[in-house]
Parts: structure tokens; sequence; C-alpha cells
């Protein structure tokens, strides 16, 4: 049975009071009958789900009684919906006038695009109160860039706009921050019934279902005129300098590295082939040592997160024999990201 929304719109909540407001308030300036917002709370125990219940009550609200983290939570919301496209969106993510439109009009348009995303900024709020937004012109991501040493981030994070990424094109995925996708590509490469990994469950998620959706044969789009703002606790870099890598480091919590670096190696289990890693190893090799070393004696856990995605080998490998059988483009042809040669 066909959905009667074309849209829905999954928003995934744990203790977002200080952001909620505005990002609804954005979404709902653009909703149409054909629209449903899905709302999963992780818990929240600052006043989101009482807010939102007041001020929004014509959203769908699922509440869990813990934090499911992004994936677990995000796959929940996709089964629960039914729509022909799908927007997720980070409570702390506010749409610029018409995102939602420019992104039906082009998925509905070129049916060989998987996603639709466009140039994100970043905003403060006012120091006094956390109340008023403070919009600024650097740029928070306009989607993913890989390297050959497979250094992922986000094109143009921490650039101040200038318009140099004003043309659109072809991208190889997007931040999940803000990210529009088509469904019947998100069930492409759904493994049993996760399209987000449950093992990675947060950071390097986005990374990892933009190369599976490569190798399915699907394309990303990038549009400059879609512009949103995102207010990023943990605020990238762009730049290849290890100075800057490691400052970008040092700014995250230990927990936060320990997931990111441990789900780096989750993504290359899942999404690597020995095609490409026998081309790329002395780039990668280098950026690892490197790596594994600074981690090591500044961040400690680097050791327990190594430890951590080896114990997930085998389970990583189904999923990368599941990849590999139903895949329509090579590894080889998905490489040509990496070493700046756009398909």
């Amino acid at each position: 049975m066909a959905s009667k929304f074309t849209l829905s719109i999954h928003i995934v909540t744990w203790n977002s009071m200080t952001h909620i407001a505005a990002c609804l308030d954005a979404v709902a300036k653009q909703l149409t009958p054909e629209m449903q917002v899905m709302i999963v709370d992780n818990a929240s125990i600052d006043g989101t789900v009482p807010w939102i219940a007041e001020h929004y009550p014509q959203f769908h609200l699922l509440r869990n009684t813990r934090n499911w983290h992004y994936c677990r939570s995000h796959n929940q919301a996709l089964r629960l919906t039914s729509s022909e496209f799908v927007l997720v969106l980070n409570p702390d993510v506010i749409l610029g006038d018409n995102w939602i439109q420019r992104g039906l009009e082009f998925l509905k348009h070129d049916a060989t695009a998987s996603s639709f995303g466009g140039k994100t900024l970043r905003f403060s709020y006012t120091i006094d109160d956390m109340k008023d937004v403070v919009p600024s012109d650097i740029i928070d991501s306009c989607g993913l860039l890989v390297r050959r040493n497979r250094h992922t981030t986000d094109r143009g994070s921490g650039e101040t706009d200038h318009g140099q990424y004003d043309t659109a094109g072809k991208v190889f995925g997007f931040s999940g921050a803000c990210v529009m996708y088509r469904r019947s590509a998100l069930e492409s490469v759904t493994y049993l019934d996760e399209v987000f990994d449950n093992d990675i469950f947060a950071y390097k998620d986005d990374l990892d279902l933009s190369w599976r959706l490569q190798r399915m044969g699907w394309n990303a789009w990038y549009d400059p005129r879609a512009v949103a703002r995102h207010y990023r606790g943990i605020k990238g870099v762009s730049a290849t300098s290890d100075r800057l890598i490691a400052k970008n480091h040092r700014s995250r919590t230990r927990l936060n590295s320990y997931y990111s670096y441990r789900n780096h190696y989750l993504v290359l289990m899942k999404n690597e082939r020995w095609s490409t890693l026998w081309r790329d190893m002395l780039w990668m090799k280098v950026y690892e040592v490197k790596k594994f070393v600074f981690l090591t004696f500044t961040r400690q856990p680097s050791i327990n997160a190594i430890l951590d995605a080896i114990r997930l080998w085998p389970k990583m490998r189904r999923k990368a024999k599941v990849i590999n059988h139903q895949a329509k483009r090579s590894a080889l042809e998905v490489r040509r990201w990496f070493i700046g040669e756009q398909s």
C-alpha cells in the first residue's frame, strides 16, 4: 500500500531543548500536507518532550526509555514511516527557506540520485541567554570528502564562505546532520533490518552509508542554493595539515575520540577491498601511524578502540560480503572519489 506522504522528516533528540525550537520552527514553515514529521526522543530529561508535545502536537513523537543513539533511532523512524523520500535532520540544524522544496524537486527529477544535500553553514547563540541565533559565514559542510589515505572530512569545513563551493554537482555523500534520501535507495543497502549500522551507532555512520550507496550505483547531489545552518559541537576542519587535524582531535571528548577511531576501522572493514587497498596502502599506512601515535599519547583509549574494532571483525566481514555481492559499482570505480577523480 502506497504511503499518503511523499516526505518524512526524521529527527532524533536527546536533551535537545536548547536547539529544538529553532529547528522545528524552520521545518514547520516548509511543511505541506504531503509531509510528516517523525521525532524519536532518546529519554531526554531536559524538557524536550513536553515542549514538543505542547508546541507541535501534530508531529509524531516516539519516546524511548533509554538513549539508543543515532543509528538505531533513525532505523526506528524508518520502520515507522513509508514515504517515498526521507529527510534526516539533526535537532541543531535550521533549514533555510525552500530547502525541502529544492530537495524534493531534484530527487523527483533525477532517478539516479540517492541523496540530496546543500551548503550548511555554522551558527551560534547569543552568549547571554542561548536563545537568539547568531549566523556566521563559516562553512560546516558541503558534502563529504574522502582522501586517498581514507581521512574523511566535511568538504569546506571551517572555511569562510566566499562562494568557493557554489557549483552544484555530484559529491561522495553527505553529513548525517542534514540530508534528504530516496527511500528505495536506502532499502537497496539495507542489511537485515538496518539502514544505518547499529554496530557503528554514532560517528562515521554517514560515511558508511554514503560508501554503500556509491557501491550500489547511486549518486549524491549537492546544491549550494539549499542552505541550512548547524550548531556543531565538534567542529571539524577540511585542511590536510597535521597541526589542524590534531587541533580538531583535541577538541573532542575522550568518548567521542574513542568511537570515532573505532568506527573508522569498522567502516574500512566493511567497505574497503583488496583491489583498492594495495593501491593506496602507502598513503593509508602513513596516516594510520600518525593517528595512532597522536591518540595514544593524548587520548589513551586508542588501543581499546582498536581491540573493540577487532572484536567486531567477523560481523563486519559478513556485512562486507553482502555489500560486495550486491554491488553495482566496483570498488575501483568508487575509489575515483578518493584520488580526486569525479565520475
